[in-house]
């Protein structure tokens, strides 16, 4: 996809805190570029907590609460009220996450968001369950809120339910 159509699955998201004035995908050098972090990375630590020493080091006046708090909102959609959303991308994967079992548990209840591959993939591995397809992460945040859970790996989705600080469980990868 080209960047403009890609960043509008985020766009709309963004959009919605109420702390951004606007959101546009541009060429323009950014006024705060938290992405110098990874030179600096260590493995011991998580990619926030990097992101986060980073900041404090490049930018000292910045007021971070190292993500205690939720920093995105969204309303919640309860039509996925009692509802089980999973995410799982082909990177950051844990072959000792019971997939098996949180599939026997929430089968009927599951709602799998993510890639057609990712989908399959999950079905193959674990068995049919539901799958939600959202126009953007506006939608799926809201889902998410409506939700009674998030369950999924380290990938976009999780960082949405992160910054919601919903319910989650997140399958952490072994390396």
């Amino acid at each position: 996809f080209p960047v403009t159509i890609r960043s509008e699955v985020i766009a709309p998201l963004i959009r919605a805190q109420p702390y951004i004035e606007s959101c546009v995908c541009s060429e323009e050098e950014v006024d705060l570029d938290l992405s110098h972090f990874r030179p600096l990375y260590v493995r011991s630590n998580s990619l926030q907590w990097m992101q986060f020493e980073y900041a404090k080091i490049r930018y000292p006046d910045l007021k971070i609460d190292r993500g205690s708090e939720a920093w995105l909102q969204a309303n919640p959609d309860n039509a996925f009220e009692g509802r089980v959303i999973v995410a799982r991308s082909p990177r950051y994967n844990n072959g000792m996450f019971p997939w098996h079992e949180v599939v026997k548990k929430y089968r009927d209840r599951i709602l799998f968001v993510g890639l057609d591959v990712e989908y399959s993939n999950f079905c193959t591995a674990n068995g049919n369950v539901e799958r939600m397809v959202v126009e953007n992460y506006l939608k799926l945040a809201e889902a998410m809120k409506g939700a009674e859970m998030f369950i999924g790996n380290q990938s976009s989705p999780f960082s949405v339910a992160e910054g919601l600080k919903v319910r989650r469980i997140l399958e952490v990868c072994e390396t």
